[in-house]
């Protein structure tokens, strides 16, 4: 989450990929959690295996655009290794995952994107996301 490297991602990429960062605060204007946002568009033969991903690289080379499909990030669009949200000591995590969710939500419409993936999280900060299962979103595995 250091900016400077928020900032050279997003200088390197950002013709390939739009933005959006998140600050909540609470009633007090003190941040409660902050996250990045990303819009990528992922070929679908890049997901695929086997003999699907065969054919859909096929596909997408004749007709590039048919096999693709944006998503929203909770991340950026390159593996740092660790998760891009973080939450102050004491804070609901329930309420600041609810403005979250509705921000990555109005984003991926206004980016047409059908996925949001939150990225990189580990064992822990599962448990943190755990409110997201109610707003209808469901863990990966």
């Amino acid at each position: 989450m250091d900016p400077r490297f928020i900032e050279a991602v997003e200088n390197s990429m950002g013709d390939q990929c739009r933005f959006r960062h998140v600050v909540v605060r609470d009633a007090q204007g003190r941040p409660m959690a902050t996250a990045c946002l990303s819009s990528f568009v992922i070929g679908g033969a890049s997901l695929a295996k086997g003999a699907a991903g065969k054919f859909l690289r096929l596909v997408q080379r004749a007709i590039p655009w048919i096999n693709r499909s944006t998503l929203i990030l909770c991340g950026l669009p390159v593996s740092a290794g660790q998760s891009h949200i973080r939450f102050a000591p004491d804070t609901d995590r329930a309420a600041a995952l609810r403005i979250v969710d509705a921000v990555a939500r109005k984003f991926a419409s206004a980016e047409w994107a059908r996925l949001i993936l939150f990225k990189e999280i580990d064992p822990d900060g599962c448990r943190e996301l755990a409110p997201l299962v109610f707003t209808g979103l469901s863990p990966g595995g």
